[in-house]
């Protein structure tokens, strides 16, 4: 389903038959105040305005205003800025959960090393912030989840009323969060669709997949304050912020993709470098339309952000969202394989961040995605198709264990010319043609014959970057 994102423009919500109007902002408050909650709720609450959500991180009151009551506020000297709640979040995978095989997804990354370790994320607080868990009681790959207990906190942002995590009205992606929960934890006998089974789950509805209306992106924030105020580290969201909307004047536009702008990418900024909360989150499946950029907020320095790669061709699958050109940090920070959407390749690496976590508790958010991006095949050469590549458990468990990882060191090389000849007989081999150290401008399937790689230079190309799993050439062109 193609959910959609909003920009700061101004749009009415007719609430009965009359003509005042509102809309919901963020009322952020001066930094000399106190950061005391209260203090904020009563000066909303002496203009009659009613607080949806309070943020003591972002020193912010979301609320529904008309024109009047925002000037009004505006007016009082507590009041900093007021500004829309300016996106939409959406689901970021198809609907489609028959097409979903998690299996290679743990095959790719060598995931039988973790679990013949003994590692399941056990005790681990794993927190899911997505668009439902509909009907995930009936799953057998997450009952032994749910009768063990394993649940410990569930919040509805959008039925307030509503305490069932499995119930709900069932359209569209309400159950998508279920389908991430079990690329999680996902376990049943021998078969097992992710790694971390044995983890406890604190689980958030915050996005209505059937509705297209402003402003959700408050409930995100809310639910990642709650997560962190119940001690989870922990947090999956396969929920982001692009285009698509109706009104072509409410898309999010790719050059706000910059780290810095959304309250809700200040927000998993303030979690990964002030709260120590890891934040894992899908790229996005935009890599095909026109937006083509990753979704927010994975654009936040600090938030592990994952692409998805075809799985046979370790190359971007041609969906997954790519990094911003003029973001100064690698994103997507790592991909894998997902057959149907980059909510289905973040949840396989949430799995690997659990079972570091129960490996070493004591390991920070940062040490534990340093971890996870050092394992990965490109982590020498990073680009914005895939990041530092596809992580691998052997690595993890090396690095973990006190040693390098077993990856092979990659190899740099000058080219006088443009065509390059290099020894390797194997499969799976990918060309990265490259505008600067990390924008690709083409990817390319290459084969070996008679044990040579023929390369040759792209037009623009001034680096090349050949991998395969287990070897990587850097390749510099003559300018």
């Amino acid at each position: 389903m193609k959910k959609t994102h909003l920009v700061l423009h101004i749009i009415f919500l007719l609430l009965c038959a009359n003509t005042w109007s509102q809309q919901k902002y963020w009322i952020y408050f001066n930094t000399q105040v106190e950061n005391d909650t209260d203090r904020y709720v009563e000066v909303i609450k002496n203009h009659k305005i009613e607080p949806v959500v309070v943020s003591r991180w972002l020193q912010a009151v979301s609320a529904l205003l008309n024109e009047e009551e925002k000037e009004a506020l505006l007016k009082r000297p507590e009041v900093n800025s007021i500004q829309p709640v300016n996106q939409r979040l959406k689901i970021l995978a198809a609907t489609s959960v028959d097409s979903i095989r998690f299996g290679r997804a743990l095959r790719q990354i060598n995931a039988e090393v973790i679990v013949k370790s003994g590692l399941t994320g056990k005790g681990v607080k794993i927190g899911i912030i997505d668009g439902g868990f509909y009907k995930a009681q009936r799953e057998v790959m997450l009952s032994g989840i749910i009768n063990g207990e394993q649940v410990y906190g569930y919040r509805n942002y959008i039925e307030r009323d509503v305490t069932d995590p499995y119930a709900g009205p069932g359209k569209n992606n309400d159950y998508h969060g279920t389908v991430v929960w079990k690329a999680i934890a996902g376990h049943h006998d021998k078969r097992m669709n992710g790694l971390a089974h044995n983890a406890v789950f604190y689980l958030a509805r915050t996005d209505q997949a059937d509705k297209e209306y402003r402003g959700e992106e408050d409930y995100w924030v809310a639910a990642l304050e709650w997560m962190h105020s119940q001690g989870v580290r922990l947090v999956n969201s396969s929920v982001g912020y692009s285009n698509g909307y109706d009104n072509p004047e409410e898309n999010y536009h790719p050059v706000d993709v910059d780290g810095e702008s959304s309250a809700i990418t200040r927000a998993a900024r303030i979690a990964s470098e002030e709260k120590g909360m890891l934040i894992v989150v899908s790229a996005g499946n935009d890599g095909h339309n026109q937006f083509r950029v990753i979704s927010v907020p994975g654009d936040a320095p600090g938030v592990l952000t994952v692409g998805a790669t075809n799985y046979y061709q370790w190359d971007k699958a041609g969906y997954s969202s790519v990094g911003p050109h003029k973001l100064s940090h690698i994103k997507p920070d790592v991909s894998c394989y997902a057959s149907s959407g980059t909510s289905f390749s973040a949840p396989v690496i949430t799995g690997i961040a659990a079972c570091i976590m129960e490996a070493n508790p004591e390991l920070s958010n940062i040490e534990v995605a340093d971890i996870i991006i050092r394992s990965a095949h490109l982590y020498d050469h990073p680009n914005n198709y895939i990041g530092y590549g596809v992580p691998d458990a052997k690595g993890v468990m090396a690095l973990l264990n006190g040693n390098t990882s077993e990856k092979l060191s990659s190899v740099e090389l000058k080219s006088d010319t443009d065509t390059i000849i290099l020894n390797y007989s194997g499969e799976n081999i990918t060309a990265f043609h490259k505008l600067d150290y990390k924008t690709v401008l083409q990817q390319e399937r290459l084969t070996a014959e008679d044990g040579k790689i023929i390369v040759m230079r792209k037009q623009s190309a001034i680096f090349t970057t050949v991998a395969t799993p287990n070897k990587v050439w850097e390749i510099k062109w003559k300018e």
